[in-house]
């Protein structure tokens, strides 16, 4: 170590030069600052990047400017849209812990990722229902990931990204519909809020049945890791209120003469085509409990004796007076009918068959009855028909034409209700988790 000054040479620990007697200064070591070792990583991260993408790139053939999309993709924040995952899919120790986070909220209502799985997979069902199993004419492969393949070319938006879309679209507008059927003091009906109260008792009766543990476990077969009661309930809640409400809201709309005959004018051709005239007479609701011939007889036959064919009257009118000697009413004759009805769709639809007017898609018995120009609400009889004889039932009948113009009008009433809610609500989707759910079989 020698002197600044004059140049002489310094023994260690000496504090002044013996030759000019200038203070030692010790020199002190270089200590890098935390924002430069920040920049310095940086750099470093950024240049290690360059260096990858250029092999891998030109290396495949690429450009330049591969490359410099590549890193800007890298280093460029993502919108916190759909597409911020190319696949939302977990596995069950992720949807473990992320069940209770809340992933969406619009106003005071909160979404956790749980109840999302459901309204994710009732998106999915609802689709393979109304396509009827055909969904590979929609371009989509059951049999693969939803997360794997491509629902729009164009912006490479994912079958599951779109039902994903979709469902968080749905649930906003129910809270929003919720939120103004409590303000306009609107209730479930009766029956639906017994259904919602019996409903954990019955589907839990009905999963061990099916051989589950509970009815958390079967839901979770359904919905995916981490749904429970509570999340299958909470979408029901909001989908009746909602639906319901706006159901009602179109029932009570008055329709005038006029707007009926404009509708009818304006939409001749395509009520012709159903065979829906002027002249044709009622469209009538009705329900029907029916006792096969085929069943009293044992077996089907081209013709059935006249014992037989007694037999079946007495077995029908045996019912008929059993429901007449009770309160006589809708909920009275459903409960017989899901019990002694031989029709097939008997036990999940109450015997109801809705829309009957004069075009030959019913036996001519049955059809007569119902649109018989003196039918009223609430008449009731027994009909023979090749099936058997029927308890008929009839709910609701009107002139076929004005009840088909004024059911058009209603429901387009209540498409253009369901746009009007639009409120988006904040999405988290960074937190979002979709279950892997055999939904084949489900």
């Amino acid at each position: 170590m020698f002197c600044k000054h004059c140049g002489a040479e310094l023994e260690p620990e000496q504090e002044t030069c013996a030759s000019c007697g200038a203070p030692v200064e010790e020199k002190k070591p270089f200590v890098m600052s935390k924002g430069l070792k920040i920049t310095i990583s940086v750099i470093l991260c950024v240049a290690l990047v360059l260096g990858l993408a250029y092999i891998v790139f030109l290396g495949a053939g690429g450009t330049w400017e591969d490359i410099t999309k590549f890193v800007t993709g890298i280093f460029t924040p993502k919108e916190n849209d759909i597409f911020y995952k190319a696949s939302y899919t977990a596995d069950e120790k992720k949807l473990d812990k992320t069940a209770s986070q809340v992933v969406a909220t619009l106003g005071e209502h909160t979404l956790t990722n749980s109840q999302l799985q459901v309204f994710y997979w009732m998106q999915v069902y609802d689709f393979i229902e109304q396509t009827s199993g055909y969904t590979s004419y929609y371009g989509l492969d059951l049999s693969k990931p939803l997360n794997e393949q491509t629902y729009d070319s164009t912006t490479g938006k994912t079958w599951q990204q779109a039902f994903l879309e979709n469902a968080l679209k749905a649930w906003g507008k129910y809270v929003q519909i919720y939120d103004l059927a409590k303000e306009k003091e609107f209730a479930l009906p009766e029956e639906y809020q017994t259904m919602l109260s019996e409903l954990e008792a019955k589907e839990t009766e009905k999963a061990i049945e099916d051989g589950f543990a509970s009815l958390d476990e079967a839901l979770q077969k359904e919905f995916g890791k981490g749904c429970g009661f509570g999340d299958y309930k909470y979408y029901l809640e909001l989908y009746f209120v909602s639906n319901l409400y706006l159901t009602h809201v179109t029932d009570e709309m008055e329709i005038t003469t006029e707007q009926l005959e404009t509708y009818f004018e304006e939409n001749k051709s395509s009520m012709e085509y159903y065979g829906i005239t002027k002249e044709i007479g009622n469209m009538t609701d009705v329900r029907h409990l029916l006792i096969s011939i085929e069943e009293v007889a044992g077996e089907k036959k081209s013709e059935y004796t006249a014992a037989e064919w007694e037999s079946c009257r007495q077995q029908a009118q045996a019912l008929l007076d059993q429901w007449l000697a009770g309160d006589k009413t809708e909920e009275s004759l459903i409960a017989l009918i899901k019990e002694h009805s031989d029709d097939t769709y008997a036990e999940t639809d109450g015997g109801y068959i809705g829309y009957i007017y004069k075009n030959g898609q019913y036996v001519e018995e049955f059809e007569n009855w119902c649109i018989d120009p003196a039918r009223a609400e609430g008449d009731y009889d027994l009909v023979k028909t090749s099936y058997g004889y029927h308890v008929m039932y009839c709910l609701e009948t009107e002139t076929a034409w004005i009840r088909a113009c004024s059911d058009s009008i209603r429901s387009a009433e209540l498409s253009a209700l369901w746009e009007t809610f639009t409120a988006a609500a904040e999405v988290n989707y960074k937190q979002i988790a979709i279950a892997i759910v055999s939904f084949q079989t489900a």
